[in-house]
């Protein structure tokens, strides 16, 4: 029987065919009949069921020569070109499994895998389109010439990804520098990989990670070391693993510079999850929450702002401040001596602290003086609506919600610190200031020729206060 498939395949390689294993039939089990030839006098039954109508003539034409070759040979060769799919799984589900089967593209190969007759030995295997021997032999994903769908965006606005999608697999890249929710940082970086099998069926992975620090390696330039993270595996050798169907795994290294392995043995003990999540944590405290709904671009901007002014923030050796994108000033330096940690840098970090400040006290009109303890809000008319949850100014910490509508506004604002502060507000609007919890007064004023309405109160720790205009 192996023969007649070996046979068969050899001559329709321009065929996507799979040679089934069905143990549970007696005349279609390639396993249990290697033994068998078509040459000997036994006779020999195959069933071959393909449901391409265009094909039922050569085909037909290449059973019979065949047939003629070898007498002891029956080849049922069934055209089904209405119901195939449904009739072929009626069949495998009784586990009638026809002895040579048509698929219909690559992706529905996949899913017959457990129906496959092993033939990867045999000697015609080469000349098989590349396509047709993945399903069997395993296929590649190159992330960097990938071809496939993909798409990349920031984990809440925070850290980069790009996730890439084929058939079964769905591989998710994810890198950040780990902080610790105290804002300790780490000298080093998280690189992982986060697997789903998106099948229904068993698959085996083997995770080939970048050859960091090679001369083509866009992470490092230089010398790099690495550790494994979840898995243990050698650096020249892939991380062999199976998922089941709808599992998923996580697959890091860290990188650090060699010799300065303190740091990246903290993040193997602790694991990837953990510094991620204290990561997000510590960056969000910094960061708080802006939502702008009539504006949500607007918004992520700010975030991201702020998250390049602050990564381009270090110290040189000399305690300088400089970093990546930050030129630093050296104590007396007159302006514009401006000494770099390199030559060939931008400034486009401090022109991102330039922006948010701008757009934190300007647009939205958030302004803190710790001294005093005193919170400003005038907010710039046009301005969206927003909601800023734990907006950190200085050493304070506040929610202020903004909703305004004509000469209409409404503030509410709470103070998250153990200390009391004094709040002013001012909006623009020919009404009054109302406030539910307590009496307050208000103050006419002017802006660029419009009416504003301004006013002064004390807003204790922990308190949360809303103030109307109308």
């Amino acid at each position: 029987m192996k023969r007649v498939l070996l046979v068969l395949l050899a001559l329709l390689l321009a065929v996507s065919l799979l040679a089934s294993c069905n143990s549970g039939s007696e005349n279609s089990s390639a396993a249990s009949n290697e033994t068998q030839s078509a040459d000997s006098s036994e006779p020999i039954s195959v069933r071959w069921i393909q449901h391409q109508i265009e094909y039922a003539d050569p085909l037909n034409k290449l059973v019979d020569k065949y047939m003629d070759e070898h007498p002891n040979v029956t080849i049922n060769l069934e055209v089904n070109g209405t119901n195939y799919w449904e009739t072929l799984k009626s069949l495998l589900a009784a586990n009638d499994v026809p002895d040579i089967f048509m698929t219909d593209g690559y992706n529905v190969m996949r899913s017959y895998v457990d129906y496959l007759e092993d033939l990867s030995d045999e000697d015609f295997v080469d000349v098989i389109k590349k396509e047709a021997r993945q399903c069997v032999d395993g296929e590649r994903l190159d992330f960097k010439k990938w071809k496939g769908k993909s798409e990349s965006d920031l984990l809440d606005n925070l850290f980069p990804r790009t996730k890439f999608t084929n058939g079964s697999i769905k591989a998710t890249i994810l890198t950040f520098a780990p902080v610790g929710a105290n804002g300790d940082r780490l000298r080093a970086i998280v690189y992982g990989i986060y697997l789903e099998n998106i099948s229904e069926r068993t698959v085996d992975l083997a995770v080939e990670m970048p050859r960091f620090g090679s001369e083509k390696d866009c992470f490092a330039t230089h010398g790099v070391s690495w550790l494994p993270v979840e898995e243990r595996f050698a650096e020249d050798q892939p991380c062999k693993f199976q998922l089941s169907a709808r599992q998923s795994k996580w697959i890091s290294v860290v990188l650090y510079a060699p010799g300065e392995y303190q740091d990246a043995e903290a993040v193997v003990n602790k694991g990837m999850l953990f510094w991620l999540n204290e990561t997000h944590d510590y960056l969000r405290k910094i960061l708080g929450r802006l939502t702008m709904p009539g504006d949500p671009m607007t918004a992520f901007l700010y975030e991201r702002a702020v998250c390049q002014c602050l990564g381009a923030i270090a110290m040189n050796q000399e305690d300088q401040i400089s970093g990546a994108n930050w030129g630093s000033y050296p104590l007396g330096s007159k302006t514009g001596e401006v000494s770099r940690l390199y030559h060939n840098c931008g400034k486009c970090g401090w022109a991102s602290g330039i922006f948010a400040v701008t757009f934190l006290t300007q647009i939205l009109g958030l302004q803190y003086c710790g001294v005093t303890q005193k919170l400003v809000f005038r907010p710039f008319s046009p301005c969206s609506d927003f909601t800023f949850e734990g907006i950190r100014l200085g050493n304070a910490v506040f929610d202020v919600d903004y909703k305004h509508l004509k000469n209409q506004a409404s503030i509410p604002i709470t103070n998250r610190n153990d200390f009391s502060i004094a709040l002013e507000l001012e909006v623009v609007s020919d009404g009054e200031a109302f406030c539910a919890t307590e009496t307050i007064s208000s103050i006419k004023r002017k802006f660029m020729e419009r009416d504003t309405v301004a006013t002064s109160l004390k807003l204790q720790k922990n308190e949360t206060v809303q103030v109307n205009f109308s």
